[in-house]
Order: C-alpha cells, then structure tokens, then sequence
C-alpha cells in the first residue's frame, strides 16, 4: 500500500508529454498562397506546352501538304514537258499559233502561260489563273478544241508566283528544246506566321531529239 502511494506521487510530479495526435490543425494564409502559387504555374505551364505542341503539329501538318501540292504540281508539268512533240502544222489551225511551224513551246507575254503539243499529240497548256496552276487540253492538234481548266494545285494552297523561260524551242537554233519553270507556293494561313512558303525550280529536257523537219 506504501508503495503504491509512492508511485503515484511519482507520476503527479511528471507532466503529461504533449502530444498532436487527434489534434484538427487548419492551413495558415501563407500556406494557401503557396499551393494555389505552384498551382497556377503548374496550369500554366502545362497550357503552354500543350498550346505549342499542337501549334507545332499544325505547322508540321500545313507544311507536308505544301511540299506535297508543289512536288505533285512540278512532277507533272516536268514530265509532261519533256514529252512534248514539235510543231508541223502550218496553219490556220494550229497548236502554236504565235510562233508557228517548228517550234517545240510557246509562251504567253507575261511568261506565266506555256502552249506545247503532248505526247499524244494533243494541245496542252499550262498557265497560272489566280491564285491556281491550271491545265487545258484540247482534243485534238489545234487550240479551237481546248477543253475546260482543271486545276493542278488545291484550295489548301496558295499559288503566289509561275514563270516559263525557254532554250532551243526553235528547230532551227541547234539547241536541244528546254524549259524552266519557277514556282511560288504557300499555304492557307490567317497569320502570316502560319503560312509555310515553298519555292520550286526547275529544268526540263526535251525528250525527243531536235531534229530539223
């Protein structure tokens, strides 16, 4: 009984270990203002990451369909270029009717315009209209059959600039047949900053020998 008063008397003199478990304790101000800080740069930065990267693949995206009207458009002209036949006609109805008999092109005043006969013998031209590359062919040897322009470039795409320059298109010049053509394309764009821009130039050979007829 001695004993147990004397441990009791023990544990009086000691003060009980404070201690937080149970204990509700709130944020302070400080504290909030900081989460909500990292918060918002979180957000941010994540807006903006995802703002560029689809910008990006945007950019990417108008710039494969320029490269690919432009390719397209120079792969087609360029072939049917060097397949083009002279001209023996002499008249009245004629494929060349500025130029005439001998010769493998003809161009327009502004250059922006090229006559030959086909592969197939048939009048073909290529011109820019607009904002377009467009094509006519006739159904026969003679530009009276033209029939109606196909376009050889998209609404996607903005054609800014052609020009044809010629080299040995006379039979008499002993110079092989060439053309060069240059283009200026981009794309649809609102802002100036999303329009991708391509320019495209070229030589072409004609395929059959210039001989004299």
């Amino acid at each position: 009984m001695i004993y147990a008063n004397g441990l009791r008397k023990r544990f009086k003199k000691h003060k009980a270990f404070p201690t937080s478990y149970g204990v509700n304790r709130g944020f302070t101000i400080i504290e909030l203002m900081v989460a909500v800080a990292i918060f918002v740069v979180l957000t941010v930065g994540a807006a903006n990451f995802l703002f560029s990267a689809t910008a990006s693949q945007r950019d990417s995206i108008t710039m494969q369909e320029v490269l690919t009207e432009s390719s397209s458009a120079a792969e087609y002209m360029g072939r049917a270029l060097r397949g083009a036949k002279k001209e023996l006609n002499t008249g009245p109805q004629n494929c060349l009717t500025t130029v005439g008999r001998g010769y493998n092109y003809e161009l327009n005043g502004t250059n922006d315009r090229i006559r030959f006969l086909s592969r197939e013998n048939l009048c073909q031209e290529f011109y820019l209209l607009g904002t377009e590359i467009l094509e006519r062919k006739s159904t026969d040897d003679t530009e009276q059959n033209f029939g109606q322009a196909v376009a050889l470039t998209s609404s996607d795409v903005l054609v800014q600039e052609l020009r044809f320059a010629l080299t040995g298109e006379s039979q008499t010049d002993s110079l092989q047949p060439k053309v060069s053509f240059f283009f200026k394309m981009q794309s649809v764009g609102v802002k100036a900053e999303s329009q991708n821009r391509v320019q495209v130039q070229t030589t072409i050979s004609q395929r059959n020998f210039d001989v004299e007829k």
